[in-house]
């Protein structure tokens, strides 16, 4: 899904601070080794976590930490922000991707949504899993500009 195209008001305003908050909570795993709770990002004033009038006016979305790679063990980490309160909203999973064992970082952040507001916890962050369940990834560019960006312009 295009980012600037397919999500409404309140869903582009969520997307735009989990880009941002992706970044931010990479930088506090790769300094303390483990990934902070939702409520930790709360208390850290990292949006779309804390609660504060972002929080309120984009529908008060239920965060929570479903899953955690670690040094040892590697996989995925996902954020799950469901139960929003605004008219048509969806909910969103926070996907830090590919952290090897042995690595301080993971090298990609995905963010998806869901059009149920309600989606539940997805018993798997596999893309072609996600996509059965009802999720979709959100994506800042098209198609055609993805297109455009790889072979060049069209003569």
């Amino acid at each position: 899904m295009n980012s600037l195209t397919s999500l409404n008001e309140d869903d582009q305003a969520i997307h735009s601070a989990l880009v941002v908050a992706g970044e931010e909570i990479g930088y506090l795993n790769q300094d303390f080794g483990d990934w902070p709770k939702a409520q930790e990002l709360d208390e850290l004033l990292i949006a779309p976590f804390y609660k504060d009038q972002f929080w309120s006016q984009h529908g008060e979305l239920n965060w929570d930490l479903i899953r955690a790679a670690d040094y040892n063990h590697g996989g995925d980490t996902g954020y799950l922000g469901n139960g929003g309160k605004q008219t048509g909203q969806s909910a969103f999973l926070l996907l830090f991707r590919h952290r090897h064992v042995g690595a301080t970082y993971a090298n990609q952040i995905d963010v998806w949504i869901h059009r149920d507001p309600a989606a539940s916890r997805p018993t798997e962050t596999k893309a072609e899993s996600l996509v059965a369940a009802g999720w979709r990834q959100v994506v800042m560019y098209s198609g055609a500009d993805e297109l455009e960006r790889l072979k060049g312009k069209a003569p």
